[in-house]
């Protein structure tokens, strides 16, 4: 008998994983750097114990950099909406400069 939590996720969460230019900057007591115009890869890593792992990960053979989210159901779900706010907005905006 399997459980909610031995349920498989779709595996189609896993393949959504955008290349976008991206900048780093990493400021401190001790660092100020600034690594601009990294294509990195975003994607879902994992959804274990309630929690859904968010993934940044960059390699241009120089300069490797990473980052990991780790968000709560409502956060994770808070972001997504977020995002499908600002690409509703983003493609209004296309329309707007296609018409000018």
């Amino acid at each position: 008998m399997s459980s909610d939590t031995d349920r498989e996720v779709d595996r189609e969460v896993y393949d959504i994983k955008p290349t976008v230019e991206t900048n780093h900057q990493f400021e401190g007591e001790h660092t100020n750097m600034r690594v601009e115009g990294l294509e990195a890869t975003w994607h879902v890593d994992e959804i274990r114990d309630g929690r859904v792992l968010l993934v940044n990960s960059a390699d241009n053979g120089e300069v490797k950099a990473s980052s990991l989210g780790d968000f709560d159901p409502d956060e994770a779900r808070a972001l997504g909406e977020a995002l499908t706010s600002a690409a509703d907005f983003a493609e209004e905006q296309l329309e707007w400069m296609d018409n000018e």
